[in-house]
């Protein structure tokens, strides 16, 4: 099978989900493009107020010398495997599109992908577009769902790999999910670490499924479906007394 992922350059934990795909799954990766929209004022500000000052200094030097430099840990990762990284202005470009048919993808996978992906990107790949998603579906649609899951008390988190498609966000077919259990004042950082090692297995799970045949969707039911978005203050001061 050849595989496409659309990713972003990330200073957390996105290359750990890199490795294992290359170490797993051996010349089946064609290429990888970094989609836009990473960074803006509004993310900047959560990340401040959640991570906290050391965290937020930490990650913002790494996001800093990668724009310097030219080469963060996902680039860096795929360079060493031999890899080549698209980076368009955006995913929607002809240029880009062009390039991606030249490279005949069976399947595309989302990871940490910013930009929205249309129908276009949709059509080219056999298998289509999956999607790895650090939370609950159905309940945990949206934006930042271990953060809202650990602020709302929950007793574990949801891992999920679904297909992309043309509903809403997050709205596709569930094709593998897991769950983990969080632990006492456990803060989004160290949730999102460990979810990370889930999310490698289960990624890998559903590829081989698609492989074989053996994928078995499941309904992704609009009906039980909540999306969440970037925190409110106020819901950050909701977290903040939970893990402290």
């Amino acid at each position: 099978m050849r595989i496409y992922i659309l990713t972003c350059e990330d200073p957390l934990f996105s290359d750990r989900i890199f490795k294992h795909l290359f170490k797993t799954l051996p010349n089946q990766i064609v290429g990888v493009g970094f989609a836009a929209g990473l960074v803006t004022f509004d993310r900047v500000v959560v990340t401040l107020l959640v991570y906290g000052p050391i965290n937020f200094l930490k990650f913002g030097f790494e996001v800093f010398r990668t724009t310097l430099f030219g080469s963060g840990k996902v680039e860096k990762v795929c360079a060493e495997n031999g890899i080549s990284v698209d980076k368009p202005k955006t995913i929607k470009s002809q240029e880009f599109l062009e390039n991606l048919k030249r490279l005949e993808p069976d399947l595309i996978v989302s990871i940490n992908c910013n930009e929205i992906i249309g129908k276009t990107i949709r059509e080219i790949p056999k298998y289509g577009v999956i999607n790895l998603h650090n939370g609950d579906l159905p309940r945990y649609r949206g934006l930042m769902p271990i953060f809202h899951a650990i602020r709302l008390r929950e007793k574990s988190i949801g891992v999920s790999v679904q297909e992309i498609d043309s509903g809403k966000l997050d709205s596709g077919p569930i094709l593998g999910q897991e769950k983990m259990d969080l632990l006492e004042k456990e803060d989004l950082l160290s949730a999102w670490s460990r979810a990370t090692e889930v999310g490698s297995n289960l990624l890998l799970k559903v590829i081989r499924n698609l492989q074989n045949n053996e994928c078995l969707p499941q309904k992704n039911d609009e009906k039980l479906a909540t999306y969440y978005t970037l925190p409110s203050f106020r819901e950050i001061y909701q977290y903040w007394k939970i893990i402290k």
